[in-house]
C-alpha cells in the first residue's frame, strides 16, 4: 500500500503550481493601447471591444498621464513610441475621421502602431458617406482591426 499524502501537503503544492503558471498566462496577453478618436466615440468603443478580447488594454487615463509627465502628448511616431516605451505597451492604435479639404470626402483611418518604435504597421482606411461613421463600416473595423493589432505587435517589417 502506498501511504496516503495528508491534505496539508497537497495545498501548498498545487497553490505553488497555481501561482507558477499564472505569469505564463499573463504574458501570452500583450497590452495595447487605443488612444482617442475625436468625434467618433463608438469607433473607439469598437476597437477597445476587439482587443480586449485578446490584449490587456490600457487605460487612457494612464497613456495620458505618462504623455503628459514625458512631454509627447502628440501622435508623431517617436513620442508615441516614447510613452509605449514608458509604459510597456506592445501595440497602439490610433483613428482619425477627416475630411478632404480638396475632395470633400469623409475617411475613418484606423493606424495599428508598433509600440516600442511608434510606426504604423499597418493602416485601414474605410470612406464614409458623412462625418458619423455608419454601422457597416463598424462591423467591418471590428472584423478587421483584431488582426491588424496582432500584426503591429510582431512589430514593422525588416527593412532590407
Amino acid at each position: 500500500m502506498m501511504p496516503r499524502q495528508q491534505p496539508k501537503t497537497v495545498i501548498p503544492l498545487l497553490l505553488g503550481l497555481l501561482l507558477l503558471s499564472a505569469p505564463a498566462r499573463a504574458e501570452e496577453r500583450k497590452s495595447v493601447a487605443v488612444l482617442d478618436v475625436v468625434g467618433a466615440p463608438r469607433v473607439q468603443l469598437v476597437i477597445q471591444n476587439v482587443v480586449k478580447k485578446t490584449h490587456t488594454l490600457v487605460p487612457l487615463a494612464k497613456w495620458n498621464a505618462a504623455a503628459k509627465r514625458l512631454g509627447a502628448m502628440g501622435r508623431a511616431s517617436d513620442e508615441i513610441a516614447m510613452v509605449a516605451g514608458d509604459l510597456k505597451v506592445d501595440a497602439v492604435v490610433t483613428a482619425t475621421v477627416k475630411k478632404d479639404k480638396e475632395s470633400g470626402t469623409w475617411t475613418l483611418n484606423v493606424s495599428a502602431r508598433h509600440g516600442p518604435t511608434g510606426k504604423a504597421v499597418d493602416k485601414l482606411r474605410y470612406p464614409l458617406k458623412g462625418p458619423r461613421v455608419d454601422p457597416a463600416t463598424l462591423k467591418q473595423l471590428a472584423n478587421e482591426v483584431g488582426p491588424a493589432v496582432d500584426q503591429a505587435i510582431m512589430g514593422p517589417p525588416a527593412e532590407p
